[in-house]
């Protein structure tokens, strides 16, 4: 398999996800609560949406922590060992 970055050099357009924030709210968060932690507290709900994005065609997607931007005290390193955890679980990796 081509890596995305191979991909996009090549000129192939690629479908990515979004609106993880509205698709959170949906499933439950609430305003002032913070998104990232749903990818420790409600990984069952994060990994549907991450599914369904899967499901809808989508090329790569991000995890809503690397999306929403990191606050709550979260670090750079905890968001992406989150991420890498529920990227492997979509993939069936995990």
């Amino acid at each position: 398999m081509k890596r995305i970055a191979e991909r996009v050099r090549a000129g192939e357009l690629l479908l990515s996800d979004g609106a993880w924030g509205t698709f959170l709210q949906k499933k439950g968060l609430k305003p002032g609560e913070c998104p990232e932690l749903w990818c420790v507290d409600h990984r069952a709900d994060v990994l549907d949406v991450a599914r369904s994005y899967v499901a809808a065609g989508c090329d790569m997607i991000e995890t809503g922590a690397r999306i929403v931007g990191g606050c709550c005290g979260t670090t750079p390193a905890h968001l992406a060992a989150i991420g890498t955890l529920l990227k492997r679980k979509v993939a069936g990796q995990a």
